[in-house]
């Protein structure tokens, strides 16, 4: 995040035509790297504080493709005559 902070300062600097960074700049900044923190925390909850909590994300997320590994077709059914 401190990247796209970085990045983004000279940008939003030249866009609203400033010579260099102001705090107004760095207000702004600051706002999107504030939206983009709270998006990743709703969408992306394997780079949660907790590990506890993480490690079970990742075991949820791990899941399904271990059954889609495992999975094979029943036998043909058969009646016992």
């Amino acid at each position: 995040m401190e990247t796209i902070g970085f990045r983004l300062l000279p940008v939003i600097a030249v866009t609203t035509d400033k010579k260099g960074m102001d705090p107004e700049t760095v207000a702004v900044v600051t706002t999107i790297l504030g939206y983009e923190f709270n998006l990743r925390i709703l969408t992306d909850p394997i780079d949660a504080d907790n590990e506890r909590v993480a490690g079970s994300s990742l075991k949820i997320r791990a899941f399904p493709l271990r059954i889609a590994q495992t999975w094979r077709p029943l036998p043909p059914f058969r009646t016992s005559r």
